[in-house]
C-alpha cells in the first residue's frame, strides 16, 4: 500500500523551506557547540589552576629550600591537619603514597587503578573520596602526579569535578533537547510556511484548471498585500483580460465566418437541386450529363454544408462551460439507442454490432447530447474501417476513477504514432482515407467532448483493430 504524503510536504516550498531550516539547525549546532568547549576549556582552565595553588602550598609546608630534600612527615601532617580542619568544604583530593604505592596520607584510601591521562600532564579517573564522618563514592576527580625525587614517594594533588561534571551533563541534556526543539519547530514552521504558500498557488492552479475548461472569465483573487503574489495575480489577470478579448474576436470571426458562408452556400445548394429537378427528363442532348454534374455540386455543397457544421458543433463544445448543460444519464438506454441507430448499417455491411454494461442501472453526468455525438462518431468511424464479417463493441465498465466507455473494432486500426495526431481537426491518415466519406473532424468533436467533460481519451491498438476509451466518467450510481 502506497504511502499517503500530503502534498504540503511535497512542495518545492516545502522543501526551501527545510533545507533553511536545516542551515538554521546546523548555525545552532556551531553556536552551541562553540559555547560548550570555550566555557568548559575554561572550567578545566580554573580547577588545573586550583590544583597547582594546591601543589605550592603542600610543597610549601616543608622547608626544602636550604636541603633541596623533602621531609615527608611535615607532608603529612599537613595533609592530616587539613583533612581534619575541612572535612567537607573542600574539594581538593590529595594522596600520599611511599615508593611501594602504600598509603601514607590524604583523603583517598589508595592509589586510583584507573588513571587516563587527558593531556600531557593532567589525568582524571573516578575515585572515592573520604572523609572523618563520610563516603563520597564514584567522584569524578582532576589530578596532577608530583614525584618526589629524594624519597621515590608519589604525591597526587586534584579536585573534584562532580559540579562540573554535573554541569556539563546538564548543558548536553539540554544541548540535544534544544536541538530536537529547533527540528521540531524548523518542520513545523516550514509545513506552515509551504502551507500559506501553497494555498495561494492552489488559486493559480484552480484558475488554470478554468481556463483549460474553457472558462476565460476566472480571476485570480488579489490579498490587497502588495507582495509578489499580488504582483503575479494583477500580470496573470491582465493577460487573461487580453487572451480573453482575443479569443472571443477570433470565436466571432470563425463564426460569422462559417454563418456567412452556410448561407450562400444553403442557397447554391438549393438552386442547384432546383436546376436538377428542371433538368430530369428533358430530352434534349447533353442534359443528362449536366444533370450528373449538378448532382455532384449538390454532394459537394453538402460536404462543404457537414463540415460548417462540424466546426460550428465543436466550436460550440469548446465555449460550453464545465457542467452547464448536465444531467443524470443512464448508459444502457444510452448504448440502446446507439445499436438501434447503427445496427441496420451494420447489418448490411454484414458487421456485428453489440454494446455490453457492466451495470444495467449505471448513471453517469454528462451533457447528453454531445456524449451521444461523440459516441455516434465513433462508431460511424468503425464503421467506415471495419471489413466485412468484422466486429464493433460499445463497452461501459466501472474503474478505480469513475466510469469508462470503450469502443473498439477489429479493423484497420491506427499506428500508436499517429494517435494524438488523429484528433487534431482535418487530419486523415493516407490516401485510401480520402475516398471514404468524411471531412476528417469526426475524432476533433470526439476530443472536444472528451474535454468539455474532463475525461482521458486513449487510443489503444486493440490488435487488429482500434480501441477508443473515454475514462473518468463521474459515477453517479454503479
Amino acid at each position: 500500500m502506497a504511502l499517503l504524503i500530503p502534498k504540503y510536504f511535497k512542495s518545492y516550498t516545502f522543501v526551501l523551506s527545510v533545507i533553511y531550516a536545516a542551515l538554521f539547525c546546523a548555525s545552532i549546532i556551531v553556536v552551541l557547540t562553540i559555547v560548550y568547549f570555550s566555557a568548559f576549556q575554561f572550567l578545566r582552565a580554573q580547577t588545573d589552576q586550583r590544583i597547582d595553588e594546591d601543589v605550592i602550598r603542600i610543597i610549601a609546608s616543608t622547608d626544602w629550600t636550604n636541603t633541596r630534600t623533602f621531609d615527608i612527615r611535615d607532608i603529612r601532617d599537613y595533609l592530616s591537619n587539613r583533612r581534619r580542619l575541612h572535612p567537607k568544604s573542600d574539594p581538593s583530593v590529595y594522596l600520599l603514597v611511599d615508593r611501594n604505592g602504600i598509603y601514607v596520607a590524604g583523603n583517598l584510601h589508595k592509589w586510583p587503578s584507573d588513571l587516563s591521562y587527558v593531556d600531557q600532564s593532567r589525568l582524571e579517573f573516578f575515585a572515592q573520596v573520604y572523609y572523618d564522618d563520610d563516603t563520597r563514592k564514584n567522584h569524578p576527580v582532576r589530578a596532577i602526579v608530583v614525584t618526589l625525587d629524594n624519597t621515590g614517594h608519589k604525591l597526587l594533588v586534584g579536585r573534584d569535578i562532580k559540579e562540573i561534571e554535573a554541569l556539563r551533563q546538564g548543558y548536553l541534556r539540554l544541548f540535544w533537547w534544544s536541538m530536537v526543539a529547533a527540528v521540531f519547530l524548523a518542520i513545523l514552521g516550514a509545513y506552515w510556511v509551504s502551507r500559506i504558500v501553497s494555498r495561494r498557488l492552489e488559486r493559480v492552479n484552480a484558475l488554470s484548471r478554468s481556463v483549460m475548461a474553457g472558462d476565460l472569465s476566472q480571476r485570480v483573487e488579489f490579498n490587497a498585500s502588495g507582495d509578489q503574489f499580488d504582483d503575479l495575480a494583477d500580470n496573470i489577470n491582465q493577460m487573461l483580460e487580453r487572451i480573453q478579448t482575443l479569443v472571443e474576436a477570433i470565436r466571432s470571426v470563425s463564426d460569422n465566418i462559417a454563418h456567412d458562408l452556410r448561407t450562400p452556400l444553403t442557397r447554391l445548394r438549393n438552386d442547384l437541386d432546383e436546376i436538377a429537378r428542371n433538368l430530369s427528363g428533358r430530352p434534349e442532348p447533353g442534359m443528362e450529363q449536366a444533370k450528373e454534374s449538378v448532382e455532384k455540386a449538390i454532394f459537394e455543397a453538402d460536404s462543404l454544408l457537414r463540415t460548417f457544421e462540424a466546426l460550428l458543433r465543436i466550436a460550440r463544445l469548446e465555449n460550453r462551460p464545465f457542467g452547464e448543460s448536465f444531467n443524470e444519464v443512464s448508459v444502457g438506454p444510452l448504448f440502446e439507442e446507439l445499436i438501434d441507430l447503427y445496427g441496420p448499417i451494420a447489418d448490411g455491411q454484414s458487421i456485428s454490432l453489440t454494446s455490453s454494461v457492466e451495470s444495467d442501472s449505471a448513471v453517469v453526468f454528462v451533457d447528453r447530447d454531445a456524449l451521444a455525438q461523440a459516441l455516434a462518431n465513433l462508431v460511424d468511424n468503425a464503421l467506415k474501417y471495419t471489413p466485412q464479417h468484422g466486429t464493433i463493441a460499445v463497452e461501459g465498465k466501472s474503474s478505480a476513477n469513475g466510469f469508462e466507455i470503450a469502443i473498439s473494432d477489429n479493423g484497420l486500426g491506427i499506428p500508436a504514432e499517429y494517435h494524438q495526431e488523429v484528433l487534431k481537426r482535418f487530419v486523415r491518415l493516407d490516401d485510401g482515407s480520402r475516398t471514404t466519406p468524411g471531412n476528417g473532424l469526426g475524432l476533433s468533436l470526439v476530443a472536444a467532448v472528451a474535454r468539455m467533460h474532463n475525461l482521458d481519451l486513449v487510443l489503444e491498438d486493440a490488435k487488429p483493430g482500434l480501441r477508443v476509451r473515454l475514462k473518468n466518467f463521474k459515477l453517479v450510481k454503479p
